[in-house]
């Protein structure tokens, strides 16, 4: 099965492998920009930026006020922004169009002498003409942190650039002039007006308010604090009412509690008058001396004894004196009673009186208040258009103007477009941007096997080994090759030559792929064809054939074979005729093409090479094969199109899967692999080929491929 690799970390090495990989498009792209860029530049007009310098101030302050003077005006912004719109205005266009006769000139939309136009303009639309395309050419541009701004204006000719920028200022500044002027007068004869009528309304209310005096008798103005003062009042009447009302109360409730006493004695101690007498307390102390006298003498005398009688007739006056007093007490309570009770209703005639009063005046107050009202309006009315009128006139007098030329224009002694070596250092800097972009965009868009890492990483399939580009395999004839050989021998008859090490590395990882026995049956293949699987394939054989196992190679692509032509044999027998019954194996067999390298071709081409696979005798073939040599590899069609390389693979002891590197898609060999994985096929690991050689992480068992021939690989002799 497909197992998610390990995340790999991305390094500076890679992208420089997508650069290198992607240079062509890459220097296309940048030599475009650049190019584009650089003739543009070249041959577009020359344009003349002359610039004038103005200082702008706001209105000069009026107010003497210190509060007025460190305010913050927060309309200065809108101030500056109202007069750099009005400096690009189409009023001021105009103006330094008609003053200059810009009109007239082919820069302003005029007809060059002797071309006839397409339509005759009046007067007024040539001048509307040149004013929009007048406005093109000018920037106002201000000094951040300060009052100045710069005026530039753009044109063909440096001296008309330097010329128009200066009658920009000069008209701006003659409007602003003209405008202040037509303000200050306009305002003078508004508010001239505004007084004289604003001092009739004021006479004509301060008579209304004396007649309403005299007709309510009001000697006095009635100030706006007579209601503060009536309240006052009416608060302070109120609360004595209270604290006589409550004066009032209390000296009934003394009064008839007095009463109630009087008939009971005993609750002559529950009042604060009886015990407060002296009276009392006397006649209280006498009756318990007498009562004491009478205890005594009760036991010696009776009742009718002359003492006793004394005693009682004694008690009898010190109850009247007692009484008396409280007769007394009760007349006094009485009387507190009747002075609290006037009091009351003194104080609520007072307050119901100041109440009426309150009335009548506030009555008096509200048409007083009206009138009072609009003639202190009419009155504040006059007085400020008096101040407007004084303060009109002194700006019409002393308010200079508040714009001046700091730097007049002068002509330009250089064209401020284009701007040759900026346009070609952003076209270099774009150009590298927008090419590397587009370099690594195609190599995002490709989605094909490049890199060996992304077999074991993305895959998670074993990788054999990758195996180099060499341009000798895949031309016509092998360089220096007299007796015309094939392409193959050629190649492999060198030494040195760059295909066979990367094969020698593959022959061992097979090798140890299986634990116990090495596979001694390989089937080759590929997913799709021109993946190199029948170079590969042969070269393999070398490559085993170099390590002392005699190896056969079988061409069972029973539909484009391919092995004949890369040994140079003969194809009239082959795998074909062995399997249809019409030849042994033994007349198939090109033995010792390259010393330990035997060959059976495919033999001419069956019309169902699947049924032959599947037959009894394929198996038997494998069997015999499997006696006579050490290594058996098999050259199969490519597994997506056919059922062959299942087949195949299901005889042998495993498969090899062939990879063109930058050629064959991740779902395509993705397809693959789970059509092998269904099938029970033992996928003994891939070989990346046809790899770029110069890529960073292109290795041979830890070696790079260009260190190679620096550690004498290739001087060793070919066995």
């Amino acid at each position: 099965m497909i197992g998610s690799g390990q995340e790999k970390s991305i390094h500076l090495r890679d992208y420089i492998d997508v650069i290198k990989r992607r240079r062509l498009p890459i220097l296309a792209v940048f030599l475009v920009v650049v190019g584009l860029v650089a003739t543009y530049t070249f041959l577009a007009t020359k344009q003349y930026t002359a610039t004038t310098q103005l200082l702008i101030e706001q209105g000069a302050q009026r107010s003497f006020s210190l509060q007025d003077a460190l305010a913050v005006d927060a309309s200065a912004m809108d101030f500056y922004q109202t007069q750099y719109r009005l400096i690009e205005s189409r009023a001021i266009a105009e103006k330094v169009v008609k003053q200059l006769q810009l009109y007239k000139l082919h820069e302003f939309g005029a007809p060059l002498p002797g071309e006839t136009p397409e339509k005759k303009l009046t007067p007024e639309q040539k001048i509307r003409q040149a004013a929009e395309i007048f406005l093109t050419k000018v920037k106002v541009t201000p000094i951040r942190q300060s009052r100045l701004v710069n005026i530039s204006f753009t044109s063909g000719e440096p001296v008309l650039a330097a010329k128009v920028a200066n009658a920009i200022a000069k008209a701006y500044i003659d409007y602003v002039l003209d405008r202040k002027l037509r303000i200050s007068q306009m305002a003078v004869n508004f508010l001239g007006r505004r007084i004289d009528e604003q001092r009739r309304k004021l006479q004509a209310s301060q008579l209304s308010l004396q007649k309403y005096m005299e007709d309510n008798k009001l000697v006095n103005v009635i100030s706006d604090d007579y209601n503060t003062i009536t309240s006052q009042k009416l608060a302070e009447l109120n609360q004595k009412l209270i604290e006589a009302e409550t004066s009032r109360k209390e000296a009934e409730a003394r009064y008839r509690l007095a009463l109630k006493a009087r008939s009971d004695t005993r609750k002559l101690d529950s009042i604060r008058e009886f015990l407060d007498s002296p009276v009392i307390q006397k006649v209280r102390e006498r009756d318990l001396e007498i009562s004491k006298r009478e205890a005594e003498l009760s036991q010696k005398y009776g009742s009718r004894h002359p003492k006793m009688l004394a005693l009682q007739a004694e008690k009898k006056a010190i109850e009247q004196q007692r009484n008396g007093e409280i007769n007394q007490i009760i007349n006094s309570l009485d009387n507190q009673y009747r002075i609290a009770l006037t009091k009351e209703n003194a104080i609520r005639q007072a307050l119901e009186h100041q109440k009426e009063d309150a009335m009548i005046t506030r009555k008096k107050a509200i048409g007083f208040n009206v009138i009072k009202r609009e003639v202190d309006t009419n009155q504040q009315l006059f007085n400020m258009l008096l101040a407007k009128v004084k303060e009109a006139r002194i700006t019409e007098e002393i308010d200079v103007g508040s714009v001046m030329v700091v730097d007049s224009a002068e002509v330009p002694h250089g064209p401020s477009k284009p701007r040759v070596r900026l346009n070609l250092a952003l076209a270099v800097l774009g150009g590298l941007i927008l090419s590397l972009f587009w370099g690594f965009l195609l190599e995002y868009m490709d989605n094909t096997i490049k890199l060996p890492s992304q077999i074991e990483d993305q895959l998670g399939l074993p990788l054999l080994g990758s195996v180099p580009f060499d341009t000798t395999l895949h031309s016509p004839r092998g360089k220096g090759n007299t007796d015309q050989a094939p392409v193959v021998l050629a190649a492999l008859s060198r030494p040195n030559a760059s295909t066979i090490e990367p094969l020698r590395i593959v022959r061992t990882a097979i090798s140890l792929s299986k634990a116990g026995s090495p596979p001694r049956s390989i089937v080759v293949s590929s997913s799709l064809e021109r993946e190199g699987k029948s170079v590969t394939a042969a070269c393999l054989a070398v490559a085993f054939a170099e390590a002392n196992k005699r190896t056969i190679i079988i061409d069972a692509d029973l539909r484009k074979p391919r092995q004949h032509r890369l040994w140079n044999k003969n194809n009239n027998l082959g795998l074909s005729t062995v399997l249809s019954g019409q030849s042994s194996i033994q007349n198939c067999v090109h033995a010792d093409v390259i010393p330990n390298v035997d060959v059976i071709t495919s033999g001419p081409i069956p019309p169902s090479p699947s049924e032959l696979f599947q037959s009894e005798l394929m198996g038997r073939v494998m069997e015999v094969l499997g006696k006579a040599y050490d290594q058996i590899i098999i050259d199969s069609p490519p597994i997506l199109p056919l059922a062959d390389p299942l087949i195949l693979g299901s005889l042998a002891d495993g498969l090899i899967l062939v990879a063109a590197a930058a050629k064959i898609p991740v779902h395509v060999l993705e397809q693959s692999v789970n059509k092998l994985n269904k099938a029970g096929i033992d996928l003994l690991g891939v070989i990346l080929n046809q790899v770029e050689k110069g890529r960073s992480d292109y290795y041979y068992g830890g070696y790079k491929h260009r260190y190679y021939y620096q550690y004498g690989y290739g001087e060793q002799k070919s066995k």
